[in-house]
């Protein structure tokens, strides 16, 4: 069958995607062979779990087949709805991922930047929310992608020790004149992405990518 795909463009802009998978902690291989042939779901265990399932950096993500609109609204925004089920007891053995890939180039062509931050975080090391300073830096693949993935957790099931614990929101920036407020949400057996056009002069965009704001401001001068 056609497995649909992994990822959605961002506002059909060729150099954003994102998608959003279950993130399981479980060493029992017939878990694992439990998705073979699944109309619905596709199981990637990463190499510590196929040289070793119980090992403690072993783990299995899970993903739903996508099948997306091709041409979203680009004025009113755009929401991701992705079927998934908790598959563990407790956020420890379960928790979500929200995934970015960046593209930088198609081909010998090279595509606009992108630029992603968050105006705080919930810091587990010292116990409170933080505010971030830095933009958020994709770990690359030879400069022709980059990747980002943000942990999620489902409403039912959070951890004791981050109260108040949501998914902060993050901004999007592309090209230096389109922004983005992107939100997630894990509730029931629905993951939902929420992405919102916003002005580029907009306060609630994180002042460490002020560069792109200002840039923004020059190209909407230049358009004129």
């Amino acid at each position: 069958m056609d497995n649909g795909q992994k990822f959605v463009m961002v506002q059909g802009h060729q150099e954003l995607h994102i998608t959003a998978c279950a993130v399981v902690k479980n060493s029992d291989p017939a878990f694992l062979e439990s998705f073979n042939g699944s109309k619905n779901y596709f199981a990637e265990p990463n190499a510590k779990w196929r040289e070793n399932p119980a090992d403690e950096w072993a783990w299995i993500k899970i993903y739903h087949h996508l099948y997306p609109e091709k041409n979203p609204d680009s004025e009113k925004g755009q929401v991701i709805r992705i079927p998934m089920k908790f598959f563990g007891k407790s956020p420890d053995d379960c928790y979500g991922e929200v995934q970015f890939t960046i593209k930088y180039k198609k081909g010998d062509r090279i595509l606009r930047g992108v630029e992603l931050g968050r105006n705080k975080s919930y810091d587990s090391r010292v116990g409170k929310w933080v505010a971030e300073t830095r933009p958020i830096i994709p770990k690359n693949d030879q400069g022709s992608h980059g990747y980002v993935a943000l942990r999620l957790y489902h409403e039912d099931y959070l951890p004791a020790n981050q109260p108040d614990w949501h998914f902060e929101p993050v901004y999007a920036v592309i090209g230096g004149e389109d922004f983005y407020r992107i939100e997630t949400g894990w509730f029931n057996e629905e993951i939902i992405i929420t992405i919102s056009p916003i002005l580029g002069d907009s306060p609630e965009i994180p002042k460490h990518i002020i560069g792109f704001r200002e840039l923004s401001s020059v190209v909407r001068k230049l358009k004129r």
